[in-house]
């Protein structure tokens, strides 16, 4: 534990400021998933209005992804499809790195 010389070292913290950092820490989880919601959002209406100069903003030039259609695959009877998204917060940007979709 460090300790300034004004502050005195206490072994445990208290309830209440426990309970206060647990409540901030939600409120900035749920924050940052607001924000990676939105990235997503923009991500799929820059695809989907053919803005390229957008998506390139949004995306990591170092863009990873596994998809079924990069090995060939094909499933025509596909009624579900399912994607994850990894999102990195470079210099204070957050940008697209990854993307997996089954």
């Amino acid at each position: 534990m460090i300790v300034s010389k004004k502050q005195k070292a206490t072994p445990t913290t208290p309830i209440e400021k426990r309970t206060k950092t647990a409540k901030q820490e939600k409120i900035m989880s749920t924050a940052k998933d607001k924000v990676v919601l939105q990235l997503n959002q923009e991500l799929l209406n820059s695809v989907a209005s053919s803005d390229f100069t957008k998506y390139n903003e949004l995306c990591a030039s170092d863009l990873t992804c596994f998809e079924p259609e990069t090995a060939g695959i094909l499933s025509p009877l596909t009624k579900m499809t399912s994607e994850t998204r990894v999102w990195e917060k470079r210099n204070g940007v957050w940008k697209h790195v990854h993307f997996h979709k089954s």
